[in-house]
């Protein structure tokens, strides 16, 4: 049964280490149709990891971030004036939480020159560790 048990675990994970997902990275705004209605769907999971930094108003950039053409993530931010990028909301749907959108993401970011664009980048977390 064991045996069973470890056969199976490890052909997830094998699963999860080569899957084939195809990431996008699509330009938003929160006036834009899709982007207004992602932020209203997930809206209670969203203000759960960012209860203060929920209004995107002072966001300067606006992603959303697609798997395979459907909408997984979403990711936002500001330029402060010493050159570091302050990112307002780094938001995952449920299903998508095993980082495989941050390895997309931030590369994909560079070559949109996000990356290039900023010195360094901060963030806060409004949860306790």
């Amino acid at each position: 049964m064991n045996i069973c048990i470890i056969l199976i675990n490890i052909h997830n994970l094998a699963k999860l280490l080569y899957s084939n997902k195809h990431y996008d990275l699509v330009d938003g705004s929160e006036d834009k149709g899709y982007f207004s209605y992602f932020l209203n769907f997930y809206k209670k999971d969203i203000a759960q990891f960012f209860p203060e930094n929920y209004s995107l108003t002072k966001a300067e950039r606006a992603y959303i971030v697609c798997c395979d053409a459907a909408p997984v993530g979403l990711f936002t931010g500001r330029m402060e004036e010493n050159g570091n990028f302050e990112v307002g909301v780094d938001y995952a749907v449920p299903k998508f939480r095993d980082c495989s959108i941050g390895k997309f993401l931030y590369p994909a970011l560079g070559e949109k020159g996000g990356r290039k664009s900023f010195a360094g980048s901060t963030a806060q977390s409004m949860n306790p560790i």
